[in-house]
């Protein structure tokens, strides 16, 4: 039997009730939420400066960002190409 936290007016330690469950239960949901959401904030606080940084780049900046993004893709095509190729030669 789940005992309380409290004494009973008999001095032995009575059952734990619904309603001490159902909070208990409701507390720790709250604690995973708020975490999650503290996680959410800080993804979006990141896009946000992110997007602050291109807006107030130079025109040079945005050139190498630019460029930096196409070498980024054409390296997951290459990688893609080479898996592909792979698979055929076997």
């Amino acid at each position: 039997m789940e005992l309380v936290r409290g004494r009973q007016a008999h001095g032995r330690l009575g059952p734990v009730s619904r309603w001490t469950k159902l909070r208990d239960a409701l507390r720790r949901e709250k604690q995973d939420l708020d975490a999650v959401l503290g996680e959410l904030q800080d993804h979006a606080n990141s896009a946000l400066d992110r997007k602050e940084r291109e807006l107030d780049a130079t025109p040079a900046e945005r050139l190498a960002t630019a460029q930096d993004r196409a070498k980024s893709a054409d390296d997951e095509f290459d990688a893609i190409r080479r898996r592909i190729e792979g698979g055929k030669a076997d």
